[in-house]
């Protein structure tokens, strides 16, 4: 069997034509549309069906250069925290409350479930908590922060089974989740409640519409200082607590 190992520019270059591709099918495929499947999940699934498949026949093994999985990631969830204000959270009320309650609720579950499962079949339960909360809920951020941690306990493959599952959730919920908030909206005729102002065509346009330059890189360095502050935050709590947090959560 012959072995293909892409570089971190070979991976970039895959990834962004799986994207490519995975938009291309879904702007031609109706069923696609109408239950909302993400594109990349749609790109990202096929890849993964053809590598099984070359693996399994022998013909190839493809291996990627992941080096830059975590810090996309911290970026990506910062840019997401960075779109968060107070204001929001006023707006959920009480059942944004109850939202985060019964959240709490699901996720000491699926540890528990994860431990018993684990006893079940013979794994480490460590292991078996990869394949909980902190994949499930947390992601491949928290997978990749805690499953080092755990294979410095001595555990094997803690992050590879983390990195694993949070890959077979995300593709889950996005199979799953999407065709159920396209059913919930059609079923109660939701609509945006948001009011769009007519871009002015004169001289004082609001910098915040135009995208230039500075304003780029005056966004870019936003989210670099939330990152660094947030790393240091992580670091910090470690210290204090011997806890371990993820750079995301900061």
């Amino acid at each position: 069997m012959h072995s293909l190992n892409l570089d971190i520019t070979s991976t970039l270059i895959l990834s962004i034509i799986l994207f490519i591709i995975g938009s291309f099918i879904k702007n031609r495929v109706t069923i696609f549309n109408r239950f909302c499947i993400p594109s990349p999940v749609i790109g990202g699934l096929l890849f993964c069906i053809l590598t099984l498949l070359l693996k399994l026949f022998n013909i190839c093994d493809i291996s990627m250069d992941t080096s830059l999985m975590d810090y996309l990631i911290c970026f990506f969830f910062t840019t997401v925290g960075v779109g968060m204000s107070m204001s929001l959270v006023k707006k959920g009320g009480k059942a944004l409350i109850k939202y985060w309650i019964l959240c709490g609720i699901l996720s000491f579950c699926q540890n528990i479930i994860a431990v018993i499962l684990s006893k079940v079949i013979g794994i480490n339960p460590l292991l078996g908590l990869m394949c909980g909360t902190i994949s499930m809920e947390g992601g491949h951020g928290s997978s990749a922060a805690y499953g080092a941690t755990i294979e410095n306990l001595g555990v094997q493959n803690a992050i590879s089974v983390g990195i694993a599952a949070s890959t077979l959730g995300l593709i889950l919920a996005g199979l799953i989740g999407s065709p159920l908030a396209k059913f919930l909206i059609d079923k109660y005729n939701l609509k945006p409640g948001l009011k769009y102002k007519k871009v002015s065509t004169s001289k004082n346009i609001d910098s915040k519409i135009n995208l230039d330059i500075f304003s780029f890189l005056e966004q870019l360095l936003t989210i670099l200082l939330c990152i660094s502050l947030g790393k240091l935050i992580a670091n910090i709590f470690f210290n204090i607590t011997g806890i371990i947090i993820p750079a995301i959560t900061g």
